[in-house]
């Protein structure tokens, strides 16, 4: 597994009564074996990618002094995926449970929410 997290943030006094403000932060968290364990065979496991960016941009002005003006906007984009190991989710290989072993084995679509997230554009098989 692998986690990163970087992040900036600015404060910028332009003006007596403007300051502006600015926060940005990229991070990811990657898990190329989500959800393995004794009972679930690698090849159903989940190759999971989560990137995420969040920034802020801020404008805080006083004109008077008894009057603050705030003006702020942001913007958080977070494309994610579940899907299964490379080749497992083909015709012919379904998802088995054997009862007597307790393991898990074939494609493993994630059944409990269906969720993909938002497509990639670099990865063209991204649903």
């Amino acid at each position: 597994m692998h986690q990163d997290n970087h992040v900036g943030k600015t404060t910028f006094q332009a003006t007596k009564n403007v300051k502006l403000i600015g926060f940005f932060e990229d991070a990811s968290k990657i898990e190329p074996e989500r959800n393995g364990s004794s009972t679930l065979a690698f090849p159903s496991t989940y190759n999971f990618v989560d990137h995420f960016r969040t920034a802020k941009g801020e404008v805080l002005w006083t004109p008077r002094s008894n009057l603050m003006l705030d003006v702020l906007g942001g913007y958080y984009w977070q494309p994610y995926q579940y899907p299964n190991q490379a080749g497992m989710n083909v015709a012919g290989n379904p998802w088995t449970f054997n009862q007597t072993t307790g393991v898990t084995t074939g494609a493993v679509r994630n059944v409990s929410s269906s969720d993909m997230g938002i497509t990639i554009a670099a990865n063209p098989q991204a649903v």
